[in-house]
């Protein structure tokens, strides 16, 4: 596993996929992150660009895909894909069918609410993994 903003994950990447790269990576970063991402997916594989907490999605050129030849490239919108009411009804849906099924992930840090700048510090400064829940 590869945790932490300052690690060289583009190396760790290669060295865990014996060079190979990643069949699906998402960018929820965006800024100069979406350039590394793109760095470890393999041939023909697909990169997901979500965010753009780091900075706007620089311009790129398909050259720039030169090096991994034949990968894809999708920019989601969840704001697109929430704005159809019948899509958005039947993904919920699945995602409750899930949970009944056991599939579901549990938050690894609660905060009280009162404490949700310290939550917000965390995550700004990326300590721990998963996600961060504010409780009444």
């Amino acid at each position: 596993m590869i945790v932490g903003r300052d690690s060289d994950w583009i190396s760790e990447v290669e060295a865990l996929t014996h060079g190979r790269g990643v069949d699906f990576a998402i960018d929820g970063i965006g800024g100069g992150r979406l350039r590394e991402t793109i760095a470890c997916v393999r041939v023909d594989g697909t990169v997901g660009s979500i965010g753009q907490v780091a900075g706007p999605i620089p311009d790129f050129s398909v050259a720039d895909f030169a090096p991994r030849r034949a990968i894809r490239f999708a920019r989601p919108s969840v704001m697109a894909f929430a704005a159809d009411p019948d899509v958005y009804r039947l993904a919920g849906e699945e995602v409750f069918a899930m949970i009944q099924r056991g599939i579901s992930v549990s938050p690894k840090e609660a905060y009280p609410l009162t404490e949700a700048a310290a939550a917000l510090c965390a995550l700004e400064n990326g300590q721990g993994t998963g996600a961060k829940v504010l409780t009444p």
